[in-house]
Order: structure tokens, then sequence, then C-alpha cells
């Protein structure tokens, strides 16, 4: 089919570096706003989590999350060649180019393999694979007329295979049909800047910060799971912070100034 309808639901484990599973209960979880306080964590984080098997528990590592971003950085770079390299381009006119084209060969190939291992109980992992094969052809076709440009003493540059690159870009749009990485993240709020857009209001229409929030956030799941005594040291580092906790019967607690 022309179009590939993506559809899993992601049960994850995270863990921390050390392997002790994350906890509301025990103090120690994070969340998406506190983890990716940048557009690049957010993106590096669903890459990080599109790319990993839905069956495995994935490691929330500093590691992890700088290996996202370097993919990302890879993927952003060769797409943007690939648009400046085929700006202009009509590849209607390339059929009979395809049929002998080395590179399209590729792409074609790993298309297949890509279908073949989504099919496959998902398997992610080694579907990025194929997108990253078919990211390493165009990045070789780009090394190959740059050195023949360094080689050569006459100052006639050698073509670009443009049906492949062709190619190659139309693969890496359909495979992100699935993945979905590239995409500009929306800002958290337009009605404030700097770290405003991060907070959230207390009863008085103040401010309350992240840290804060998580606290509570923190204190709620530790008498959910009557841990009095973490329940009582959070209440304690909220007070503080400058902030008071009030609990509502059925309901969220209110956070103030004191």
């Amino acid at each position: 089919p022309s179009h590939f309808l993506f559809l899993a639901m992601y049960a994850i484990i995270l863990k921390q570096t050390h392997q002790q599973q994350m906890s509301k209960s025990k103090g120690n979880f994070l969340t998406l706003r506190g983890a990716c306080p940048k557009p690049d964590d957010v993106r590096a984080y669903r890459y990080l989590i599109v790319t990993s098997h839905y069956r495995n528990p994935l490691s929330f590592t500093d590691a992890a999350m700088g290996a996202a971003k370097g993919a990302l950085k890879r993927l952003d770079s060769i797409r943007s060649r690939l648009g400046s390299a085929l700006e202009g381009y009509d590849n209607s006119k390339s059929d009979v180019e395809e049929n002998t084209n080395e590179i399209v060969a590729v792409v074609q190939k790993e298309l297949i393999k890509f279908q073949d291992a989504l099919a496959d109980d998902l398997s992610t992992p080694r579907a990025v694979a194929s997108l990253f094969a078919v990211v390493k052809a165009a990045e070789n076709e780009f090394k190959r007329v740059k050195k023949a440009e360094k080689d050569d003493d006459t100052d006639d540059s050698p073509p670009l295979d443009l049906c492949g690159l062709a190619a190659v870009k139309g693969a890496i749009e359909h495979m992100d049909e699935v993945f979905g990485v590239f995409y500009d993240v929306p800002k958290a709020s337009s009605s404030s800047e700097g770290d405003g857009a991060d907070e959230e209001d207390d009863e008085d229409g103040a401010t309350v910060p992240p840290e804060v929030v998580e606290l509570v956030a923190a204190r709620a799941a530790a008498k959910d799971a009557k841990d009095w005594e973490l329940a009582d040291s959070l209440r304690s580092r909220i007070g503080e912070l400058g902030f008071a906790v009030k609990d509502v019967k059925g309901g969220e607690p209110i956070v103030s100034r004191i």
C-alpha cells in the first residue's frame, strides 16, 4: 500500500542509569517537561521511544538521549542536503533510469526490509536500520562527488545521481510516516517567554515552578502508596520552596504560596 497505517501501544518501563525502576512513590520520577526542557530534547525522546522495541524496558540515560540527538542531527543534515540538491528536479521523467540505478536498487531493497521488520512484531530497531541504510547511500553519493571534485584538476564538477537521491528522499519521507520524527516542536505557551512557559498557576493565579509541581505529584503518589514518611518529607521540601499544599478529598491538591 502507498500509505502505511502505524498503530502501536507502547508500555515501556523507564529505568534510570543504575537500573532502579522509576516510580512516583519513590520520588525519583521525571516528567516529560522536566526531562526534556528543550525542543531538541523532545524530539530526541520521541526518537528514543519509537526506535526501541515496545516489548523491552527502555533505559532513560544521558548516553541514550545523546545518541538519539546525534541520530536526529544526521537525519536532519541529510534531509537538508537532499532538499538543496533536488531543488527543481523533476523525478517524473526518470522511470527508465531507475531500472539500472544502484542507489534506487538499495532503496527498494531497504523499503522491503523496512516493511518486513514492521510486520515482524513491530521490530522498529530493524526498521530504523533500513532508514539509516538509505541515508548512508545518499551520504556516499555526496562523498563520491566531493572526492571527484577534489581529485579532478578541471573545473567540471561530476553530476550528482539525482534520480537515486530522489529515491532516497522519498524513502525517508515514507519511513517517517511511521517514526514521525521530522516536525517542529510547538512552543509551550505563546503568551509567555522564558521559564514562565513551563510553570503552572496556583489558586491565587501566581505561577508554580515545575520543581514544585513535580514534588506535589510525588507527594500525592507517596500518599497513595501509604508512604507517610516520604509524603511528609516532600511536603517539607515544598514548604522550603515557599509553597503550601492543601489536600482536597477526591480532588487535586491545592498549591498556594506561603
